[in-house]
């Protein structure tokens, strides 16, 4: 597990040991890129930093298009001027997750019918 995903990977981290801000190598523009805010729904983005380390973050999807999505979140969730925007691949970027938390055993009680 990387720094990023166990937590000790953040941007403020790296800036803090003098690194700058860090680079998001997964992103990509599309060619048609729609140039007003379209929302702010609440996604789960993958994000594949330039030094290898991966996560799936908190984010907001404000951008999109059929193929790819401008996501934002604070690098310091505390400091708005923190604030990022990047273009990923629609496939890094979900609403939801079900393989993050799996259904526990089912309960006997709870079936139909009982």
């Amino acid at each position: 597990m990387g720094a990023a995903e166990d937590g000790g990977g953040t941007a403020a981290t790296a800036r803090a040991a003098g690194g700058g801000r860090r680079r998001v190598a997964n992103g990509e523009v599309p060619p048609d890129v729609p140039v007003r805010p379209m929302g702010d729904i609440a996604v789960l983005a993958h994000v594949v930093w330039a030094d290898g380390d991966r996560e799936w973050r908190a984010a907001r999807a404000v951008r999109w298009t059929r193929t790819h999505v401008m996501v934002a979140w604070r690098d310091d969730p505390q400091d708005p001027r923190s604030e990022r925007h990047e273009w990923l691949r629609a496939d890094d970027v979900a609403r939801s997750v079900q393989w993050l938390v799996g259904p526990g055993p089912a309960d006997p009680r709870t079936r139909a019918g009982r």
